[in-house]
């Protein structure tokens, strides 16, 4: 089960239907107990637009040339697809059954921030190797951030007031990811924190780990605006102060 806050006492309850297959999500007035909307979906909705009318989620059907799922805008109070969003990520060299997928974060009612996850193809190459701003309305890339050294990990989250987002980030060369080797000489685990405003990393954390993407789901979190954050490790909660 996945829960998601939206506004005031509004949150989304997505379900895993395990018989038919897919998921569902309602809409949910805590306060009441009242249903809004409830509708099927295909994939885990990943970010509600700040008015709440939108969500962005993985279209599983849809990948580009380069093997990555795209991304779809679902109407939040129908659950009707609104439309399909472009992605510039894929893999170069890959193999037919290497594929990856995405995270999308709404920085905005009309503006996705977007990151590749982990995977990786036979040369141990990432499907990219930045973070992509793209209008959802124009459907058009039109911003990218690419912090030396970041090489996604499949951890990406953003403030409640969606001022600042951080990625976390695990580098190692190719070589070193397609040789799966466990003691990488140019391992760097950092997380890095942006401002929206900037495409410069406001803050970067070294040597910091937070485990692998399928052990330490949503492991990192933001204060709802982004002036601290926390990271949860193996067996301790790291907090750190990202704004003066």
């Amino acid at each position: 089960m996945d829960v998601k806050a939206l506004k005031g006492s509004i949150v989304a309850v997505t379900y895993d239907m395990v018989e038919k297959g897919g998921f569902y999500t309602q809409i949910i007035d805590l306060s009441s107990g009242k249903k809004i909307a409830g509708w099927p979906i295909a994939a885990v909705p990943q970010s509600f637009s700040p008015d709440g009318r939108r969500l962005v989620a993985v279209a599983p059907r849809e990948r580009n040339k380069g093997g990555v799922a795209g991304l779809q805008v679902i109407d939040a109070v129908t659950g009707a697809k609104l439309k399909s969003v472009t992605l510039g990520f894929g893999f170069k060299k890959r193999y037919p059954n290497e594929t990856g997928g995405v995270l999308a974060q709404f920085l905005d009612n009309d503006r996705l921030i977007v990151s590749p996850d982990h995977m990786t193809d036979h040369t141990g190459n990432h499907s990219g190797y930045s973070l992509e701003i793209i209008d959802i309305v124009q459907n058009r890339i039109v911003g990218e951030i690419k912090p030396q050294y970041f090489v996604p990990a499949g951890e990406f989250v953003i403030s409640a007031d969606r001022t600042h987002f951080a990625a976390y980030s695990i580098y190692a060369t190719p070589r070193e990811y397609r040789a799966e080797s466990p003691n990488p000489k140019t391992l760097r685990h950092e997380l890095f924190v942006f401002n929206k405003d900037d495409p410069a990393p406001e803050l970067i954390i070294p040597e910091l780990f937070a485990g692998l993407p399928a052990a330490a789901s949503k492991s990192v979190r933001l204060s709802s605006n982004g002036s601290v954050l926390a990271v949860g490790t193996h067996e301790t909660i790291k907090v750190f102060q990202t704004t003066q």
